[in-house]
C-alpha cells in the first residue's frame, strides 16, 4: 500500500515536472522579446531543482529484510 502511494506521488510529481515545463516554454516564447528571458530560466532553474529534491524524498528506496529470514524446519 505504502509503494503504491509513494508510486502515485512520483506519477503526480513527473506531471507537475511536464505541467512547469510546458508553462515555461510558453512563457519564454512571449518574454523572448521583452528582455527577461534570462531570469526566467533562472526562476526555471530554481524550480526544477526543487522538484528533483521533492522526487528525491519520494523515491521508493530497496530495502532487505530488517531480520535475517531463518528456514522453518
Amino acid at each position: 500500500m505504502l509503494k503504491s502511494a509513494a508510486e502515485e506521488a512520483q506519477r503526480i510529481l513527473r506531471e507537475a515536472k511536464e505541467t512547469a515545463d510546458q508553462t515555461i516554454k510558453q512563457i519564454n516564447k512571449l518574454a523572448a522579446s521583452s528582455g527577461v528571458s534570462k531570469e526566467l530560466e533562472a526562476e526555471r532553474s530554481r524550480l526544477r531543482e526543487q522538484l528533483k529534491k521533492t522526487d528525491d524524498k519520494l523515491a521508493v528506496k530497496a530495502k532487505g529484510p530488517s531480520q535475517p529470514i531463518s528456514p522453518k524446519n
